[in-house]
């Protein structure tokens, strides 16, 4: 009985990496990569689940990761403090998130990575109104062996990084502001 039940839950694995792969979402279209036009600054924030704070990735390589990224596109790096809000500086928010394996099947990680940037936005029909939106989004939904999760969530946050600075670079081109 353990055995069909290992091999049916292998085959789900198995059926939902080829349909899925590597799912990818994103809000990243002309009008999202317009909101990044004149961006000059902007914080960092990364928020991990508890379970991959005992594992070598930490919050300091991604955030360090991250940094070097906008720095490397000319985009000047500010400091989040914890008494300012969302909408006193636009703000990339990295976040990883995964659920725990399944027990009796420790080898297998879902995870969802996901980097926004949220930055103060008026409504149109009362421009007094403002507020903090989502103005551009990339994630990407991956299985990954334990052992190598680390790793993954790394390197798919530097993929999710390139797509941003692509998109930033699309409005704002290097010597070009």
């Amino acid at each position: 009985m353990k055995a069909q039940k290992y091999l049916v839950f292998l085959m789900t694995i198995v059926f939902s990496w080829l349909l899925l792969g590597s799912a990818v979402f994103a809000l990243d279209n002309k009008l999202n990569r317009h909101s990044l036009y004149g961006l000059k600054e902007i914080s960092v924030l990364i928020e991990l689940p508890s379970g991959l704070r005992d594992t070598p990735l930490s919050e300091r390589q991604i955030r360090n990761d991250v940094e070097v990224k906008l720095r490397s596109a000319g985009i000047k790096v500010g400091f989040m403090e914890e008494s300012v809000d969302f909408a006193s500086r636009p703000c990339l928010y990295v976040r990883v998130s995964s659920i725990k394996p399944q027990s009796g099947f420790p080898c297998i990680v879902p995870f969802y990575v996901n980097i926004s940037l949220y930055q103060e936005v008026y409504l149109k029909r009362d421009p007094s109104i403002a507020l903090t939106g989502e103005t551009w989004s990339a994630g990407e939904v991956v299985l990954s062996e334990t052992q190598r999760a680390s790793s993954f969530i790394r390197g798919n946050i530097q993929e999710l990084m390139d797509s941003f600075i692509n998109a930033y670079l699309s409005v704002n081109p290097k010597g070009g502001n």
